[in-house]
Formats: C-alpha cells, structure tokens, sequence
C-alpha cells in the first residue's frame, strides 16, 4: 500500500481515500459557484454556505 503510515489496514486506505474523493466533489461544487456567479456578473454572492466576494480588478 502507498501510504504514509504502514500500520493502515485496507478499511483504513478505503475510508481515507472516499473521505478524499468527497472533499474533491466538495471543492468542485464550491468553484463551479463562483465561476457561476462571476459569469452572471455578481460582484459578491452567496454560494455553498459561504460568502464569496468577486474582485475584477485583483493584482496578481
């Protein structure tokens, strides 16, 4: 097994990974929300629960 500590068992790998994969789904849903909101034009916007302030002008 590739992982970092050597006493996970395979329901340890398992769980770590979908716990993963969830986060993933997670992140996703909350960037496609903003890019949403910034293609509508918002300048803020509420998306997943939390506030989102949108900046056309940022510095990089």
């Amino acid at each position: 097994m590739a992982v970092d500590f050597p006493q996970a068992y395979r329901l340890t790998v398992h769980i770590l990974a979908a716990v993963a994969e969830h986060e993933g789904e997670m992140i996703s849903k909350r960037i496609n929300d903003v890019l949403a909101a910034a293609k509508a034009g918002a300048r803020s916007s509420k998306a997943a629960g939390a506030k989102i302030h949108l900046v056309a002008n940022a510095a990089p």
